[in-house]
């Protein structure tokens, strides 16, 4: 007979505990596992989205950039094209002045003055210096101007 409850022999119970231990173990040491590939996962997962939006963010600067660097050498050639134009128009204006000035120099010279009318450009002789004659140039007759020798 028997007294007290039936137990089970300590070999067999450190055995369960031992195994059951283990088994706590694993599922622990499963479960970190788990734990530490999902993590690695998230900061993985964040780390490239970072880098996607640093390069995206990149990439779109060096665009705008470029369009910037476009424009500001399209507003030079611009400028300078204006510059030029402007340098031409008045170099062209200041040599037709002189032109007109020079012109009108030699014709004065000569007792000849330049008048602008309303029926366009007409010369007006200094009688003193000048005298119209009907001359010959080759066959053709023509009207003439005789200059007059200073006394």
């Amino acid at each position: 007979m028997k007294i007290g409850r039936d137990r089970t022999p300590l070999k067999e119970r450190l055995n369960e505990q031992a195994e059951s231990q283990a088994s706590q173990a694993a599922d622990l040491m499963q479960s970190a596992l788990k734990t530490f590939e999902t993590d690695c996962t998230t900061s993985l997962n964040a780390a490239r989205f970072t880098i996607e939006n640093d390069i995206q963010s990149l990439m779109k600067s060096s665009r705008q950039m470029r369009r910037n660097v476009r424009l500001m050498i399209l507003t030079a050639s611009l400028m300078n094209l204006i510059v030029i134009l402007v340098t031409l128009a008045a170099s062209w204006y200041w040599a037709s002045l002189m032109i007109d000035k020079a012109q009108s120099a030699s014709l004065w010279q000569l007792g000849l003055t330049m008048h602008q009318t309303n029926n366009g450009t007409v010369l007006s002789m200094n009688e003193k210096r000048l005298k119209l004659i009907d001359c010959r140039i080759g066959n053709a007759s023509a009207k003439c101007l005789q200059i007059l020798e200073k006394e």
